[in-house]
């Protein structure tokens, strides 16, 4: 099982908590985004043409590779939030912090 339908059956199964993160843009614009919107975009119709093929896949074996590891799939999901946002991961005010 690859690509949307292994998005929408994994969020369903895992039961992540719920976290919004306040994310600064990089023109300086705060932006509000939760799992929920990420998750949205991961299992929307067209997911693969929006990020593209190649990308859509690598974050399915990310996801996939720290599940297997019992690693916190949120904060991947804050990182991909903070590429939707257009926010850089590496500035101290958009670190990722557990809620």
């Amino acid at each position: 099982m690859r690509g949307q339908k292994f998005f929408k059956i994994f969020f369903e199964e895992k039961q992540l908590p719920d976290e919004h993160w306040e994310l600064v843009a990089e023109d300086g614009t705060p932006n509000y985004i939760g799992t929920d919107v990420v998750i949205e975009h991961l299992t929307m119709d067209g997911a693969a043409n929006y990020f593209g093929p190649d990308v859509y896949r690598k974050i399915e074996d990310t996801i996939r590779m720290i599940d297997f590891k019992n690693g916190n799939v949120n904060h991947y999901l804050h990182f991909l939030a903070c590429g939707l946002a257009g926010a850089n991961p590496e500035l101290p005010e958009n670190k990722y912090r557990k809620e």
